[in-house]
């Protein structure tokens, strides 16, 4: 059983979990999912035939919560689950419960770094997931940077896997055939964490320099509204494009020129890894765990953030000067990006799977 609070979403970790499943079904694993959507919903990453997916709703509230909490302990009952892979899960505290209720193997994958914690938990907060963490069977991080920073009481049951990364058929053609290049950022508009505002703003501080440069927003989110007022309070409506999610983004990475993430904190940012392996060079915070590891395979440039528009917009400002550093790096980024596709991301999952559920059986 996998489990996703929403599938309808866009996202890296919709995406993995649907991708994880396809792989598990592939091992020979009878595989369902469950997620809080509404019955009517639809995932927006296709699902594997023969994978069913179980919809239980939600509404805000203890009562919701103790319906959830009965409703994922009978359906773990009735498909006789051998363990429950639990995405983004660490402050849900339902599905730690159906778990024990049911006697399933828990095994937590996190998704982001565990600096995610400082900007989202007071220290109540933290010490309350982290108990929680100690719960499950095994607790899966992306990079091994992240153990440290977890409770040493945790550390033996962690084990870390990286994400599958493709590596793409295109790459970014140089120049464009209408001779404007194009800085692109992708991701979910949220302010806290992706924060597409501050690439916005570090662009503008340089735009009159560059005037053959524009910036594509691709994503969804509460932040959308928000940037179009900010694109055109600065002038730039013409030269920001801001469009909607999209599943596949092959064809967006090769008419870039240059990518950047401006994350708070990430886990395995998949779009990043993804335009790396498009041979796009990217450019990210120092600061930002997930991000900067990926980054230290080659291919970008990483950004202190002392004053994050003003330090980004130098960065920008030197990556736009140079079409030959550009290009040096993102065939830098490419070859480190085909490093990480040559291994199988998904074997680990099933050997992980099979130890804890023999273990389980003992």
């Amino acid at each position: 059983m996998l489990y996703f609070h929403r599938l309808a979403s866009a996202g890296g970790a919709e995406r993995m979990l649907c991708r994880l499943a396809e792989a598990l079904v592939s091992y020979g694993a009878g595989v369902d999912v469950v997620s809080w959507d509404d019955a009517a919903a639809n995932s927006f990453h296709a699902l594997p035939s023969g994978v069913t997916w179980h919809r239980l709703g939600y509404t805000p509230g203890l009562r919701d919560k103790a319906r959830r909490a009965r409703e994922l302990t009978g359906l773990l009952r009735r498909m006789r689950a051998d363990v429950l892979v639990g995405f983004v899960m660490s402050a849900d505290r339902t599905v730690y419960a159906a778990c024990r209720m049911a006697g399933v193997a828990l095994i937590v994958a996190e998704r982001n770094a565990p600096s995610m914690y400082r900007f989202r938990h007071g220290m109540v907060g933290r010490a309350m997931i982290h108990a929680s963490l100690h719960l499950a069977d095994a607790v899966v991080v992306q990079f091994a940077s992240f153990v440290k920073h977890y409770p040493p009481t945790l550390r033996r049951r962690m084990r870390v896997i990286g994400n599958p990364v493709d590596v793409a058929a295109r790459v970014p053609a140089r120049p464009s055939c209408d001779g404007r290049h194009i800085l692109l950022f992708c991701g979910r508009l949220d302010p806290l964490q992706k924060r597409p505002q501050i690439a916005l703003d570090a662009f503008a501080r340089i735009a009159h320099e560059f005037p053959d440069w524009d910036l594509r927003i691709v994503g969804g989110g509460p932040a959308a509204a928000t940037l179009r007022e900010a694109a055109a309070k600065h002038g730039l409506s013409s030269r920001v494009r801001i469009d909607g999610a999209r599943s596949d983004l092959a064809d967006v990475f090769a008419q870039a020129d240059l990518f950047v993430l401006p994350s708070a904190f990430e886990g395995f940012p998949n779009v990043l890894a993804e335009a790396m392996a498009a041979g796009l060079p990217a450019i990210a915070f120092e600061s930002c765990a997930g991000a900067a590891d990926l980054l230290a395979l080659g291919g970008g440039w990483l950004v202190g953030d002392a004053d994050p528009v003003r330090d980004l917009a130098e960065t920008l400002r030197t990556a736009m000067l140079s079409p030959s550093e550009r290009a040096a790096r993102g065939a830098r980024a490419r070859q480190g990006m085909k490093a990480l596709a040559a291994t199988d991301a998904f074997a680990p999952w099933a050997d992980l799977v099979r130890q804890v559920v023999d273990g389980r059986r003992g």
